[in-house]
């Protein structure tokens, strides 16, 4: 709904601010859905291990997933 919404108010500014407005949300979800992938595949693991009472194992997973995360985020920190 939100993307609908501001697609319809820039839509009233031109083609032109609507041509870069759809650029730049399509960059946001490619930035963005792997991220959230990210984040449900580590809570998947560090839930498996801490079942399985595996605490040190889990904190390593979260740490490798922030890790993994900032250093996916710093690429478009650079290209923005």
């Amino acid at each position: 709904w939100s993307f609908m919404i501001i697609m319809m108010i820039v839509g009233q500014l031109g083609e032109q601010a609507a041509a870069a407005t759809t650029l730049a949300l399509g960059v946001n979800i490619i930035a963005f859905i792997p991220l959230v992938g990210l984040g449900t595949a580590v809570g998947v693991l560090v839930g498996k291990y801490l079942v399985t009472e595996e605490r040190d194992t889990a904190r390593r997973i979260v740490f490798s997933g922030l890790l993994i995360g900032i250093a996916y985020s710093l690429i478009y920190v650079v290209l923005y």
